[in-house]
């Protein structure tokens, strides 16, 4: 089973190397306890990921989901993170974000649940 820094450096190295896209690591500590692991921007979009392994049925924590959630309200792109091919799935049909938006789940290993929501722009414009 992949340990979540595993899945995280290839999520980094996947996401880095798409054009317009960046990405950063959260360390993690006191201060940043409750925030996303990833946080990024992708052709003009904020998203901020939790990234997760499904061993252990390993979930995001309340504090998680609420920063998440407010991220999101704030027209940002979040989601908690089971796997690399979750994200090159979702990222790939990055074309459908502007006009649409959506809301992409996948199950994973164990039943972990990896989704991604994604505001449609055009509630922000």
């Amino acid at each position: 089973m992949a340990k979540e820094a595993a899945i995280v450096k290839s999520v980094v190295s996947y996401l880095k190397g798409l054009p317009g896209c960046t990405v950063e690591k959260l360390k993690g500590s006191a201060v940043s306890s409750g925030k996303a692991d990833l946080n990024g921007c992708y052709n003009g979009r904020s998203f901020r990921l939790e990234m997760k392994t499904p061993d252990h049925e390993n979930t995001a924590s309340d504090k998680q989901n609420i920063n998440l959630r407010r991220w999101h309200n704030a027209g940002g792109i979040v989601g908690v993170v089971y796997s690399l091919a979750f994200v090159k799935q979702v990222f790939k049909n990055a074309d459908e974000w502007y006009e649409y938006g959506g809301v992409y789940e996948q199950e994973e290993e164990n039943g972990c649940q990896s989704w991604i929501h994604i505001p449609p722009l055009s509630k922000w414009y």
